[in-house]
């Protein structure tokens, strides 16, 4: 989908996510609150993913502290692992994001190796997946760093659609032709990096992170670690202008249903932005 799509409104927080930012490591030095960030965010993205789930005091003290197993308070649910392995899938998320900023950010282009480099740091410590069949936990296994080879597809079909409405059934990239549109997607990502001049605070980072997002999650070019393979991607325009990575909430997740439809229709701009504040996090849900 082409930029000018996504070009409804400027994002008018903007100036305040900045103004937050620039606030937080004026309060506890940059180095500091960017390390602070990470963790918030490899807290939320794979909440977010339901790769597990937090709970107590987990996550102000994962800010504060780091990544350790006696950070966290309470699990909800999580891999067979337990406190270890989501530290682990942590680190995984904040090596991907450190090949971001300190290899991708420095040069004006991605390529299709960043991209699946960013996909073999944040899924090396999940290369068992599992899934629900029937009340029962059925583990897979994940390729990671390379294309998915099989179809992927998701069922949009109302819960409550009588029984003669058709299926909504929307079908991602053919697996066969992933790779050329990874060809042309980078091509028109790299056009677009090269052409934006972004200034430092500037709303059109907004626009391009979403249009990123989106034409990546359309291809889901991955078995899995689609959704935070595209949360860091489409973080790159904006670093480029001064704000930190994307961030989701966890508590801002849509329906499962909604969640399909936000992966085939245009995000919001503003949307990555939600809940940037890190104060007060405890036992949200």
């Amino acid at each position: 989908m082409d930029l000018d799509a996504f070009l409804h409104g400027i994002p008018q927080i903007a100036g305040d996510v900045m103004a937050e930012w620039e606030a937080l490591q004026e309060h506890l030095t940059p180095d500091v609150s960017i390390k602070r960030y990470v963790r918030f965010v490899a807290v939320e993205t794979n909440e977010l993913e339901d790769v597990f789930s937090l709970g107590g005091d987990s996550l102000p003290r994962i800010i504060r502290v780091g990544f350790f197993s006696a950070a966290i308070d309470r699990v909800r649910w999580g891999p067979p692992g337990g406190a270890q392995s989501i530290v682990e899938i942590m680190k995984d998320l904040n090596r991907g994001l450190s090949y971001l900023s300190g290899t991708i950010l420095l040069t004006n282009a991605i390529t299709q190796e960043n991209v699946l480099t960013i996909h073999r740091e944040v899924m090396k410590s999940s290369q068992i997946g599992y899934v629900h069949c029937d009340e029962e936990k059925v583990a897979y296994l994940n390729t990671i760093g390379a294309y998915r080879r099989r179809l992927v597809t998701i069922d949009l079909t109302s819960p409550d659609a009588p029984d003669d409405e058709p299926a909504k059934i929307i079908q991602f990239a053919r697996h066969q032709e992933i790779e050329q549109h990874m060809v042309n997607f980078l091509a028109m990502v790299n056009r677009q990096l090269a052409t934006a001049q972004l200034r430092r605070a500037d709303p059109a980072a907004f626009y391009l992170a979403a249009w990123i997002h989106y034409n990546l999650a359309i291809i889901h070019p991955f078995t899995d670690g689609n959704g935070r393979v595209c949360r860091i991607v489409s973080s790159l325009p904006l670093l480029k202008a001064g704000f930190p990575p994307i961030i989701i909430r966890h508590s801002q997740k849509p329906s499962k249903r909604d969640a399909g439809v936000n992966q085939v229709s245009p995000q919001p701009p503003a949307s990555f932005a939600g809940g940037f504040t890190m104060e007060n996090e405890r036992d949200r849900r």
